[in-house]
């Protein structure tokens, strides 16, 4: 079974995989093509997992402080550990 995967902007993933709440709009509160910075852990707590394989229209930073963050892009699993940064170039694959 081959399903395509779905590109979502950040309106369109923010609407799809975050709860509609205050405090998850404050994160957004700019237009959808700035750039911005968000902690994952301020927005994981909002979001409806699991989230299915996805494409970002636009670049992803990760970027680990402390613990680690696991993640697939494509057909690769990455665990980022402290210090670690990680570039999600738009289009990938993602989950």
């Amino acid at each position: 079974m081959n399903h395509a995967v779905k590109t979502y902007n950040t309106k369109s993933f923010k609407e799809s995989f975050l709860n509609p709440n205050p405090e998850v709009s404050k994160f957004f509160d700019r237009s959808d093509h700035d750039f911005f910075c968000l902690r994952i852990e301020d927005i994981v707590a909002h979001a409806k997992i699991p989230i299915p394989p996805s494409r970002e229209e636009g670049h992803t930073l990760i970027l680990v402080l402390e613990g680690h963050y696991d993640l697939r892009i494509g057909s690769q699993e990455y665990r980022v550990r402290e210090g670690e940064l990680v570039i999600q170039q738009a289009g990938s694959i993602f989950r």
